[in-house]
């Protein structure tokens, strides 16, 4: 039970993480100011977000 439970949490992050990544790149000027605070690429983001 509790590794399905880990497995629940992990699915909701990485959803989580998508939806994110999603609203990131629809503004882009945003999408760069954070890639840039952050480290993380705007390919990067772009992966996450599919």
């Amino acid at each position: 039970m509790q590794k399905g439970l880990e497995q629940g949490l992990a699915q909701g992050h990485q959803a989580d993480a998508r939806a994110i990544a999603r609203k990131i790149l629809a503004s882009d000027p945003e999408a760069r100011l954070i890639a840039s605070v952050t480290g993380i690429t705007l390919e990067a983001l772009s992966t996450l977000s599919h």
